[in-house]
């Protein structure tokens, strides 16, 4: 986001968790396309990562280390250890859709710009 930043343990939080969604629409879900978009504004940092692969079934989200899903249990911790949230889309037959949030309204150096970031991951 040009010049600023979000505090190093979260920028690194997401960084993980956007590249671990992207390694599992690839390894698991065999998509040939990965969406990964990221917005910033002076409320909260919000990024998406939507793929098309075959779906990632329905997953209760309070049990996903009971279903063995522990990459999705280690994303979802780094998001709330940072006071966000991960949300999970269900999808059974075709593509995941994983979004998560973090609040930055109430950091001393909120950002002065906002910005929407997109790129598309072709996996063939």
């Amino acid at each position: 986001f040009g010049d600023q930043r979000l505090p190093l343990n979260i920028e690194t939080d997401v960084y993980r968790v956007v590249q671990q969604a992207i390694s599992n629409a690839i390894q698991h879900a065999c998509a040939s396309t990965i969406q990964v978009s990221v917005a910033w504004s002076d409320i909260e940092c919000r990024f998406t990562v939507e793929d098309n692969g075959r779906g990632i079934g329905d997953i209760d989200p309070r049990d996903i280390v009971k279903g063995g899903h522990f990459g999705l249990a280690n994303m979802k911790d780094r998001i709330e250890r940072n006071g966000g949230f991960l949300e999970i889309g269900n999808a059974t037959t075709s593509g995941t859709k994983l979004t998560g949030t973090i609040s930055v309204a109430n950091r001393t150096d909120i950002p002065d710009q906002n910005g929407n970031y997109e790129v598309t991951i072709k996996n063939t």
